[in-house]
């Protein structure tokens, strides 16, 4: 079993203070014992065990009332840690078990801390890399990117538009399917731009084109969670993968399996480990060949012919002479 608090109300109980703590958090510090100090865990050892074979994307946030004033604050693993000192100066003495959940606290602060520090730098370093920029449709009073533009949003699906202001609003909406280890809540929204090799089949050579922006490839040729990497590494916040026909005699029982897989509602390579994906931040997604020749006929693409991949299609607007 799993604690999991949805939203604590609470009012203060007191104009006393405890040692400089308002009664209310001292109640409050109390009560959510098992549940801050376990940081989303069973009380009982054998939960604890089993939890902890859980990846952190797989942990439940929850929200918990700390300020009178109504604010909400995200429970995570920063905050049980500030429930517990808390608990450690004015609660009952720490128990064995009580310890071994604070040093697995702190791991996990640590742990997120690294995380955030990592995710800044690269960020940063990221911003410094060329970025071609985009044509513009300007009036009178504005300017708008002009092209194809896409609008990704988790378990919504996508929208697109082209020389529009914003797909989100204003876009058709596209079926897609998404890959099961995109994260809840991601949101995309960039001009679209095929990648080079349009496959994906090897690291992309127009990464100046990509970056910041929505990739497309092709099915095909690569694993999916390989060319969705080569398509992160150029920069590409988002991955859009236009699928291709699937025949018995090629690709076996593959047709088959993830017909059921999407009929169950499970977004593709739901069958494949963790760890295939796991380096993976950006969202990615399959579009239909229909839709996939929609789409690229609403691009202004030129074409050149590259050793060892054929004829390649690209932005002919990013690439004038």
């Amino acid at each position: 079993m799993q604690w999991r608090c949805v939203e604590l109300q609470f009012q203060t109980l007191a104009m006393k203070n405890m040692g400089g703590l308002p009664l209310s958090i001292f109640f409050l510090s109390l009560f959510c014992n098992m549940i801050a100090l376990t940081a989303g865990r069973g009380a009982h050892p054998r939960h604890y065990r089993s939890a902890s074979r859980h990846t952190r994307e797989d942990a439940k946030l929850v929200q918990v009332q700390l300020l009178p004033d109504g604010d909400a604050q995200e429970w995570n693993s920063e905050v049980s840690l500030q429930l517990f000192e808390h608990r450690k100066l004015h609660g009952p003495p720490l128990t064995s078990r009580d310890r071994i959940h604070e040093i697995q606290l702190r791991k996990d602060v640590y742990r997120e801390y690294k995380k955030r520090k990592a995710e800044s730098e690269r960020q940063i370093e990221e911003a410094k890399k060329p970025r071609k920029p985009h044509p513009l449709l300007c009036n009178s009073h504005s300017c708008i990117v002009a092209g194809l533009k896409v609008h990704y949003e988790h378990q919504r699906g996508l929208f697109f538009c082209r020389d529009c202001p914003n797909p989100a609003l204003e876009g058709s909406w596209l079926d897609i399917w998404e890959c099961h280890y995109n994260k809840a809540g991601q949101i995309a929204g960039a001009p679209l731009v095929f990648a080079v090799p349009n496959d994906g089949s090897a690291a992309i050579m127009n990464d100046e084109d990509v970056r910041g922006r929505v990739a497309l490839m092709r099915r095909g040729g690569v694993a999916l969670n390989t060319k969705i990497r080569y398509a992160q590494e150029a920069g590409a916040i988002a991955a859009i993968i236009i699928n291709s026909k699937c025949e018995r005699k090629v690709d076996g029982l593959r047709c088959e399996a993830e017909m059921k897989e999407r009929a169950y509602g499970h977004g593709f390579a739901i069958s494949d480990a963790p760890n295939h994906w796991s380096d993976i931040r950006i969202p990615s997604m399959i579009i239909s060949e229909a839709d996939g020749k929609r789409i690229v006929g609403m691009m202004d693409l030129d074409s050149m012919e590259i050793n060892g991949h054929g004829i390649q299609y690209f932005d002919k607007h990013l690439n004038k002479s």
